[in-house]
């Protein structure tokens, strides 16, 4: 049986005309303009290069959000990219999960602003940057929260709401499968923040019903293959996603398979590694992203 290769079929000025139409149509929710400036201005979310390490700021004016700060070495930086954004309080520090290179320079960022809250999940560890976390939490009075699936985290953002997506309440073997996920949604733009989340978490929030559809995509675990299972990618069906990493890290992220599976969806794939800092901004209707 020979099946014809359409790859070469003519098509019709008409028939022509409408896809142009529709490949328009399907572009114009998102328009990726890449550029040099990564300010601050208006509602972003940015995703700051901290190596081999996590660190979102999302932000709407002077408030800021911030899920992670990278390891401890770089919790100077942290602070001052978030004061050169201009934001002067954090309603939410969220600590997905209690490994260094996503809580580590957080405790600077607790002492250095005012925050509202710490939101992190109710499991320990035995290192010094956990012990620094909890320290910094004393030493400034700031409430703690143990976050469920489903929770919403008022925002003091005009515009923008906030839900947890990871229950936490199962019995992990592994401590990235108590990431705290968080699904946020501005006007009809909306993002997720998977943490370190692996295939088990990943199956809990698919199967749980939850809507995880987002826009833009933080690849959980640094693009390792113990991530971005095809059932919660479906799910997400993301146009855009983002990959933190070191350049020449020692773990091989992203890894392959993470990588053909976005490409095969079509999702643009932007990497802290190669692209360095990652900004998003959203009037509410469109996303345009710059890099440095």
């Amino acid at each position: 049986m020979v099946t014809k290769d359409k790859s070469h079929e003519k098509i019709s000025p008409r028939r022509g005309f409408y896809i142009f139409i529709a490949l328009l149509l399907t572009a114009a929710f998102i328009y990726f303009r890449i550029s040099g400036n990564a300010t601050g201005d208006g509602f972003c979310v940015h995703f700051i290069d901290v190596g081999q390490g996590d660190c979102i700021l999302i932000q709407g004016g002077q408030t800021g959000i911030l899920i992670d700060a990278g390891e401890a070495s770089y919790g100077a930086a942290v602070c001052s990219y978030i004061a050169d954004a201009g934001v002067r309080n954090l309603e939410y520090v969220v600590a997905t999960h209690p490994h260094s290179d996503h809580i580590g320079g957080l405790s600077e960022t607790i002492y250095r602003f005012r925050v509202g809250k710490v939101v992190m999940p109710d499991v320990t560890a035995n290192t010094a940057s956990f012990e620094k976390l909890l320290t910094a939490i004393d030493d400034t009075g700031v409430e703690v929260i143990f976050p469920v699936s489903g929770l919403k985290l008022p925002s003091g953002i005009e515009g923008l709401t906030l839900t947890v997506l990871s229950s936490g309440k199962n019995e992990y073997e592994n401590a990235n499968d108590y990431s705290v996920v968080v699904r946020a949604v501005y006007g009809k733009t909306s993002f997720l923040f998977a943490g370190d989340a692996e295939a088990a978490a990943e199956r809990e929030m698919v199967s749980s019903g939850a809507n995880l559809k987002a826009d833009v995509l933080k690849i959980a675990h640094h693009g390792s293959a113990t991530s971005t299972s095809e059932s919660f990618l479906g799910a997400v069906d993301p146009a855009a996603a983002v990959i933190f990493c070191a350049a020449g890290n020692g773990y091989g992220h992203p890894h392959e398979s993470v990588t053909e599976r976005l490409e095969a969806r079509g999702t643009q794939v932007f990497r802290t590694d190669i692209h360095g800092d990652v900004v998003f901004r959203s009037d509410g209707n469109n996303l345009t992203v710059s890099i440095k």
